[in-house]
């Protein structure tokens, strides 16, 4: 095959020679001045434009533009030029930059200096219009933007670009004014009906917008989505949602996507009963199903994200409510049904991994078992209803407080033969944890053993050593924990607990190498080791505050004090006391600032005083770690908190 395509290759250029010497009229001077045939066929020939260094400079210049740093961009955009580039290729981009860095004036004249030389170019049009209204000469960006629309070929585009720059620049009055006279223009009442309905309701003209709305939505009901978005994000205030609602509830009779947009406002408002009337009789029909399963797919996405806890509860009932009555509808396709059954798996899950559960816990631990029963019932393959089985047994460990509960449907979980192998390591890891919260430490530990041992799964059976010599540590067995510790730091590498173990070896090694001490310290600190391993908040607490009363070190490092004070600190925040949290930290940093956990002390201060409401003290901590250790891992963590906070 290769001597064939080398005989193919050879006959080509032998036939682009034979063609170059055949063709009329070419002469032997122009011969003389052209590389050889084979020499052009192989190298080809690149239009000397693409070698010119400005390009690559040019290049660089957008990409700094992008990421807002304009003042890398200016240098690299002058020395562009100084390299050749043509300021018809420079001048937009210091259009930009002068946009960019607010200067709307020198953008202007920049524009009007282009267009000068090239009239009608709609991107410097576009740049002078916007650039006008951002200083206020209104006359002036309604004649540029006149200018703009004769220029361009698609007016329709043009104008809703146009639409888009007065709404951005709060004047959505003229963006309205844009629209009519458009409609007016082509005698069609439908166009920018998305655009007039957001332009209405920031005219405070709400009843009026969400008839634009409505009628939108009975057109294209697949622009749901992004009318959703439009308007959640333009009805910020309590009192204009109640408004749309009610001007929605007289609209939407026959427009199964104007519902759901009133139902997604109903649950911002967190009335989740009457979201779900609004949107019942939807699943009855095939082309109500499908928007309300698309919609329910979206809704299902967005609740992890959701940072308010009552919309995020109406919306999680909400998202049950219907789910399942698309589940035993007949309107949904079998093939879509599994889809159905998996998202509420999901949303099961996700209602007890983001707190999105209702006031009574009892009521939602018994609904949220009925529906993975259903769930299990008709699609015993879905790819979550086994993570969410997990996550109901953890919910029923630590939020009801009942462990002995938890276990036994851990054990009946592992019985289950459609349980993934994958599963099976997380229902093990999870029994022993619940195990350990009953205070059954024996089933506990052969449990965790017996994963422990499983070549498949490293990740969980790392985890299960980790917590076995946890229960080692709190029974005394110093070298035992230590040894198992330093075997899921080394080969586990890769586990989520490898660096805890890490350290906690490299304690206990520490300690068990003092001369005199010790033993007695870890002794003293194991009843924190165990109350953890059993989830007792309470006896951690105070097996801590007795560890740190008692262990006061003069010592330039003290790791087992430290660790007491941070952990002590991390009960007394989820405890709902800031204050002392952040006394405990501060105490980690002043006593042993050469210590290694200095650093993660300060990080955690600075977040115990952002949730004391004391912003400006959280951000002082943090600068003070950047400042004292700018090479430590929480210096990273410390940078993007303060780029965050306000």
């Amino acid at each position: 095959m290769i001597a064939r395509r080398t005989a193919g290759v050879r006959a080509a250029v032998c036939f682009a020679a034979l063609a170059v010497v055949a063709c009329p009229g070419r002469s032997p001077a122009a011969d003389a001045q052209e590389p050889p045939v084979i020499e052009r066929l192989l190298r080809g020939r690149a239009p000397a434009s693409e070698f010119q260094p400005w390009r690559t400079r040019l290049l660089e210049v957008d990409h700094l533009i992008r990421l807002e740093s304009f003042g890398r961009a200016a240098t690299m955009l002058e020395e562009a030029e100084k390299l050749g580039a043509p300021r018809a290729e420079t001048l937009t981009r210091w259009v930009a930059l002068a946009q960019g860095s607010g200067d709307d004036a020198r953008a202007a004249d920049l524009c009007r200096e282009g267009l000068r030389e090239r009239p009608g170019q709609l991107r410097l049009l576009r740049a002078l219009a916007e650039a006008e209204m951002a200083l206020g000469r209104l006359p002036e960006a309604r004649a540029t933007l006149a200018t703009l629309f004769d220029a361009s070929p698609n007016r329709i585009t043009s104008v809703a670009d146009a639409i888009g720059l007065w709404r951005a620049h709060g004047r959505p009055d003229e963006a309205f004014a844009l629209c009519d006279s458009l409609r007016a223009a082509h005698g069609d009442p439908r166009i920018f009906q998305r655009q007039a309905a957001a332009c209405l309701v920031e005219l405070d003209r709400i009843e009026a917008g969400m008839a634009e709305a409505a009628d939108e939505l009975k057109v294209n009901p697949l622009n749901l989505p992004l009318v959703r978005d439009e308007m959640l994000g333009l009805l910020a205030g309590r009192a204009q949602r109640e408004r749309a609602v009610a001007a929605l509830a007289e609209l939407d009779r026959d427009v199964p996507a104007a519902r759901l947009l009133r139902a997604d406002l109903l649950l911002r408002l967190g009335r989740a009963d009457a979201a779900a009337a609004a949107t019942a009789d939807l699943a009855a029909e095939p082309a109500g199903a499908q928007v309300l399963l698309h919609a329910a797919g979206i809704l299902a996405k967005e609740l992890p994200l959701e940072p308010e806890p009552e919309v995020r509860r109406a919306a999680a009932s909400w998202l049950i409510a219907t789910l399942e009555t698309l589940a035993g509808s007949s309107s949904v396709p079998r093939g879509q049904q599994l889809r159905v059954l998996d998202l509420l798996a999901g949303v099961c899950e996700d209602v007890l991994a983001f707190e999105a559960a209702g006031p009574d816990l009892d009521a939602v631990a018994r609904r949220l078992d009925s529906i993975l029963v259903l769930v299990r019932e008709r699609s015993p393959g879905s790819s979550r209803l086994y993570s969410a089985r997990i996550r109901l047994a953890a919910y029923t460990r630590d939020v009801l407080g009942r462990p002995a509960e938890a276990a036994a449907s851990l054990e009946r979980l592992l019985v289950d033969l459609d349980l993934p192998l994958e599963g099976v390591a997380l229902a093990r890891l999870a029994l022993g944890e619940a195990c350990f919260a009953a205070g059954d430490t024996a089933r506990a530990r052969t449990v965790l053993t017996r994963l422990g041992r499983s070549p498949q799964f490293r990740d969980a059976a790392g985890r299960a050593h980790y917590l076995l010599a946890l229960l080692d540590f709190a029974q005394g067995g110093w070298e035992t924990a230590r040894d198992r510790l330093a075997s899921v730091a080394l080969d586990g590498s890769a586990s989520d607990v490898a660096n805890d173990a890490l350290d906690l070896g490299l304690l206990i090694a520490e300690e068990l190498m003092q001369p005199t001490g010790g033993p007695s310290r870890l002794a003293a600190y194991a009843p924190a080791v165990a109350a953890a391993l059993v989830r007792d908040d309470a006896a951690r607490r105070a097996a801590l505050e007795s560890f740190v009363r008692g262990a006061a070190s003069g010592a330039d490092q003290d790791r087992l004090l430290d660790r007491a004070r941070l952990e002590l600190a991390e009960v007394l925040l989820r405890a709902g006391d800031a204050e002392g949290a952040a006394d405990q930290c501060r105490l980690v940093a002043t006593d042993h600032p050469s210590g290694p956990l200095a650093p993660r002390a300060l990080l955690r201060e600075g977040e115990a005083l952002v949730a004391a409401h004391r912003e400006p003290d959280g951000r002082a901590a943090w600068e003070r770690l950047l400042l004292q250790y700018p090479d430590a891992l929480e210096a990273e963590d410390a940078r993007l908190k303060l780029r965050s906070s306000p």
